[in-house]
């Protein structure tokens, strides 16, 4: 079954939201032994919970970080999907490029920076100043 299409010749994209989809799938696929032959995340975050406690966008962000402390495990538990790149990144075996603009305001640039750290494996983080 199939197409026939070498795995290694297929190269993955996500952007934000997407960037957790194409995460997952690259994982799951090398789990399988048929680990794609790239992965590009542009403005990918860590979890859906950190976005929303720490997105500028976020009602949350301007609380006192005391609050987090109450508010974080909350949503937590209401949370059906989590999205937890954080999780599922070192699970990747291929090539990883991250792009992100430092003054995106609904992803913080930080969350590449902790997703890149995670990774031991071939990867590029570029972060931008000058792209929002």
């Amino acid at each position: 079954r199939g197409l026939g299409i070498d795995p290694s010749c297929i190269i993955f994209h996500g952007h934000s939201f997407g960037s957790s989809v194409a995460t997952r799938l690259a994982a799951f696929l090398t789990s399988r032994g048929k680990a794609p032959g790239g992965l590009i995340l542009e403005s990918p975050f860590t979890e859906v919970l950190d976005v929303s406690m720490e997105s500028s966008m976020s009602p949350f962000s301007y609380l006192p970080s005391s609050f987090n402390d109450i508010f974080k495990p909350l949503l937590k538990s209401k949370l059906k999907h989590k999205f937890q790149q954080v999780k599922f990144i070192k699970n990747v075996s291929s090539p990883v490029l991250f792009l992100h603009g430092e003054k995106d305001k609904i992803v913080p640039a930080t969350m590449s920076s902790k997703l890149y750290k995670i990774r031991e494996s071939e990867q590029t983080l570029c972060i931008e100043s000058d792209v929002p």
